[in-house]
C-alpha cells in the first residue's frame, strides 16, 4: 500500500504545466505537520540529585537561541550533594561563539532523551504518591492494631490479677475452716475427758458408800 501511494506521488510530479516561460508541477508534496513541542513538567518535581536534565529556560543571559521566548537547554541542580538548591545550565556566548554557562529561570524540565521516556514520569509519581498512601494507610491501622492489643493486654493482666486476689481469699477461708475445726476437736476431747472424771469421781463416791454400809 505505502509503495503505491509512493509510485503515484512520483507520477504526479512528473506531470508540469507550462505558464508563460515557468513549468510548474501540477502536483506538489504536501506540507509537513510541525513537529510538536514537549510538554513540560513542572520544576518542583525535577530531580535535584545532579541528574542531568533538560530545562525549559526563561534566559536573561548566553541563550542558546536568538529569542526572547522560552529555550530548552540542558542542566542539573546539586542540592541533595551540596545543598545549594541552585540550577546550573549550558548557555552560548554569541561574542565567543562559544558554550557557556547560562543565566536566566528554569520554568519547565523534562528528562534526557536516554532515560525514563517522559510518558513514563508523571505514572511513577502517581505510583510513588500511591505508595505512600498506602504506607500512611498501613502504618495508622498498625498503630491502632497496637493500641487495641495493649488494651487487650492491660485486661488480661487485670483477669489474673483478679484470680490471683480470689484464690488468696479462698486460701484464707480455707485456713479459718481449717481453725474452726482444730477448735471443735480441742473443745470435743475435752468435754470426753471432763465426762471421765465425772464418772470417775461417781464411781469412788458409790464405793465410799457401799464401804461404810457394810
Amino acid at each position: 500500500m505505502l509503495d503505491k501511494i509512493r509510485k503515484t506521488h512520483e507520477r504526479l510530479n512528473s506531470h508540469t504545466h507550462r505558464i508563460g516561460k515557468y513549468d510548474l508541477a501540477l502536483y506538489t508534496t504536501p506540507p509537513q505537520p510541525a513537529a510538536q513541542e514537549p510538554v513540560a513538567f513542572p520544576m518542583e518535581s525535577a530531580p535535584r540529585d545532579s541528574t542531568l536534565v533538560r530545562l525549559l529556560v526563561n534566559f536573561e543571559a548566553n541563550s542558546l537561541e536568538d529569542s526572547p521566548d522560552p529555550v530548552w537547554t540542558i542542566g542539573a541542580n546539586c542540592f541533595d550533594n551540596d545543598g545549594i538548591d541552585e540550577w546550573k545550565f549550558a548557555g552560548w556566548d554569541w561574542s565567543q561563539d562559544c558554550f557557556a554557562e547560562g543565566a536566566g529561570k528554569p520554568i519547565g524540565w523534562l528528562p534526557m532523551l536516554s532515560a525514563t521516556p517522559p510518558s513514563a514520569v508523571p505514572v511513577v509519581g502517581q505510583l510513588v504518591e500511591a505508595f505512600d498512601k498506602a504506607e500512611d494507610s498501613w502504618m495508622r491501622k498498625a498503630i491502632e492494631l497496637e493500641s487495641q492489643m495493649q488494651g487487650l493486654s492491660n485486661e488480661i493482666n487485670d483477669f489474673q490479677n483478679t484470680i490471683e486476689r480470689q484464690k488468696r481469699e479462698i486460701d484464707a477461708l480455707e485456713a479459718d475452716n481449717l481453725d474452726l475445726r482444730s477448735d471443735e476437736a480441742l473443745n470435743e476431747a475435752e468435754a470426753e475427758l471432763a465426762q471421765e472424771v465425772v464418772s470417775a469421781a461417781d464411781a469412788a463416791i458409790d464405793a465410799a458408800i457401799a464401804k461404810e454400809q457394810s
